[in-house]
């Protein structure tokens, strides 16, 4: 319902500014995480303008039963990322490396795609 406010996108969290931060588009994947501010986002590389509608999701189905599975889900599939990673460089990429890349190109030295 609310579009774009003009300068107010440049500085705050706006409607639009927190649609592409819940978009699941690769256009729109680890963007706008400011919080309320936009300059951090702008300092970290991660602003992005919202020029189209953007997809509402996550990338990978949950398969939760509670509330508790959900909240918790991201981190049993990190560790179990972490203990699949073969060697430090592919661990430091599944904790340190955006999950839009991870998933994109995978660690050369792991099997499988993470399960972002």
């Amino acid at each position: 319902m609310v579009g774009r406010l003009g300068v107010l996108d440049r500085l705050l969290v706006t409607p639009s500014v927190h649609r592409v931060h819940h978009g699941k588009d690769a256009a729109y994947l680890d963007r706008n995480y400011g919080e309320v501010l936009l300059p951090w986002d702008r300092l970290f590389g991660t602003h992005t303008v919202e020029t189209t509608a953007p997809t509402y999701g996550v990338l990978a189905p949950v398969d939760a039963g509670d509330l508790a599975d959900v909240q918790l889900s991201p981190w049993v599939a990190l560790l179990r990322d972490l203990r699949r990673g073969a060697g430090l460089r592919a661990r430091l990429r599944f904790l340190f490396d955006s999950p839009a890349r991870l998933l994109l190109e995978p660690p050369r030295d792991s099997s499988e795609k993470p399960s972002v």
